[in-house]
């Protein structure tokens, strides 16, 4: 039977509906079912796009020259290409994704290649394939005509010229994140100014200092001002959130810095920065890169130096224990209101202000998380927010919490080994969370593993996750949506301001009003949400 549109409907309520959708998978056979669903559907389809293999770029490049309008509707790009010289031994894809190798012949004016900066030139990424010169030339040039475009991410590539200057060409860029990318030669690239980014957001995490020359022996003198380029970012004028972690020394080569000419400390903050995380480092796949001399001290006088000069900054993450040597300013930060860190820090930050939202990350011993959760209770007796990572589950936690923080809007805890039982789970309601009148939010489930890898002690996947039947504690119900609105019974009696509860990675339950029914909705995976979200 042919399938019936109907004709009533006008197409700017279609386009509306497609704009929901957020699985591109379930998008795409969407729109191919008729001709009227692909007319409305296919700027939706290119609205966020993923380009990691040059290959399955090859095979799309046609569409954009045969459709140039659907470059206004891309909004976000996930790119992961790089280029490296033809002489180079590498495998390398052409425009019409022909794949071909080439032998080391090295570079065309006949120096030597040391065999130190050939091994180090592939230590830093992990692609296999390499988009040959003027296809990645073409690549990028298509990049710059997605003029609305407001978000990039930059994950493991090697950093270009022309890269760069595809950077500094987009005119609605706002997010900007790279991840894992390898900068080359400064003297390799073009000055630019960085004051002229239109970004407000930017990310910087395990930036690669491996790469340092393609014809000389490495030398890491030259390792800091290699990546000097990549940290100049920083200084857009617009910039409102700032994300980094001790590979991205930007304090110190960027923000403060000596001035020689007056011999004193010349501080640069962004005039406008509200948002600061300073991140832990992530796992490295190899362990030849030259490290930055500011990692073994993160965070170091340039930091804190920066916070005196910041007074804008509303949420700060420190996800590092402070030095022992370098005392903390306690009288930065004058508007501080949402705070992320480890336990022992958290009193040391938060003290003489009061926050709204404060979140305590994974700390050794259930001692110390209490001890913590104590001394934030004496100084932030009006918290409305709190989040807490748990290595292993304890329902102790649960028992404090409503007699500690009696006014919280919003419970995030997450954990890595271990959990509540069924029935524990069905008395959370009447027993704790009815002590907390104002709580509209509440989530309490595992964690994914911070290595990426599933705890050695429960191989099993986790049950919310399967894709096929996703279920909590028992699989005889017909959907998870069915198991946790019969676990949420007990608390609809107890709980009246409670309005969204999320007992599982991947799925949380929604009411609109006291008495309401629970509905389920599925949680978004975005590349972008990457860090918690103050939402109270």
């Amino acid at each position: 039977m042919p399938l019936q549109i109907p004709e009533d409907v006008p197409t700017e309520l279609w386009m509306n509906i497609f704009e929901s959708m957020d699985n591109p998978t379930d998008l795409c056979s969407v729109i191919l079912t008729c001709r009227k669903f692909y007319e409305c559907g296919i700027r939706s389809l290119y609205r966020n796009l993923r380009w990691m293999d040059p290959i399955a770029i090859s095979s799309g490049l046609h569409a954009w020259d045969e459709s140039p309008q659907l470059c206004n509707d891309v909004r976000s790009l996930k790119f992961g290409v790089s280029t490296i010289p033809a002489w180079y031994p590498a495998t390398f894809v052409g425009a019409r994704g022909t794949v071909f190798s080439s032998q080391f012949m090295g570079p065309p004016d006949g120096r030597a290649v040391h065999p130190i900066s050939m091994g180090f030139f592939r230590s830093g990424l992990s692609q296999d394939l390499f988009a040959h010169g003027p296809f990645y030339d073409t690549i990028l040039a298509r990049v710059a005509t997605f003029t609305n475009l407001s978000r990039l991410i930059l994950k493991d590539l090697l950093f270009t010229d022309r890269l760069y200057s595809t950077i500094y060409s987009l005119p609605a860029l706002r997010h900007l994140h790279i991840e894992s990318c390898v900068s080359p030669r400064r003297q390799s690239l073009t000055e630019r100014d960085p004051t002229t980014l239109p970004i407000t957001e930017l990310t910087l995490l395990n930036l690669r200092r491996a790469l340092v020359s393609l014809a000389e022996p490495m030398d890491a003198r030259h390792a800091d001002d290699d990546i000097l380029p990549i940290l100049s970012l920083g200084r857009a004028r617009n910039l409102r959130t700032l994300r980094v972690d001790p590979t991205a020394d930007i304090f110190n080569r960027v923000y403060v810095v000596w001035s020689h000419q007056q011999g004193v400390w010349a501080i640069h903050p962004p005039p406008d920065l509200e948002v600061l995380h300073l991140e832990r480092k992530g796992v490295v796949r190899d362990n030849g890169a030259p490290q930055s001399v500011s990692e073994t001290s993160f965070p170091d006088r340039a930091v804190y130096k920066l916070l005196l000069r910041c007074p804008t900054i509303h949420t700060l993450t420190i996800a590092q224990s402070l030095p022992q040597h370098t005392p903390y300013p306690v009288n930065a930060l004058p508007n501080l209101k949402n705070f992320q860190g480890l336990a022992d820090t958290v009193p040391i930050v938060t003290r003489h202000k009061q926050l709204d939202a404060i979140s305590i990350l994974h700390s050794d011993t259930m001692t110390k998380f209490m001890d913590t959760l104590g001394s934030v209770a004496h100084s932030q007796p009006n918290l409305k927010m709190l989040s807490l990572e748990c290595g292993r589950w304890n329902d102790e936690l649960l028992h404090a919490i409503p007699q500690l923080f009696p006014r919280l809007r919003r419970l995030h805890v997450t954990y890595l080994r271990g959990g509540p039982t069924e029935l524990e789970v069905s008395s959370w309601g009447p027993l704790f969370l009815s002590r907390l009148p104002d709580l509209h939010t509440f989530q309490c489930y595992e964690a994914p593993h911070p290595s990426g890898h599933s705890d050695p002690y429960m191989p099993d996947p986790r049950p919310s996750d399967d894709p096929d039947h996703p279920y909590l504690f028992d699989n005889t119900w017909d959907s998870i949506e069915s198991e946790m609105r019969d676990l949420l019974i007990p608390w609809n009696r107890f709980c009246k301001s409670l309005r969204e509860v999320q007992l599982c990675r991947k799925w949380k339950m929604r009411r609109t009003y006291d008495g309401g029914r629970w509905d389920a909705v599925k949680v978004k995976g975005d590349d972008f949400e990457i860090q918690e979200t103050f939402d109270y």
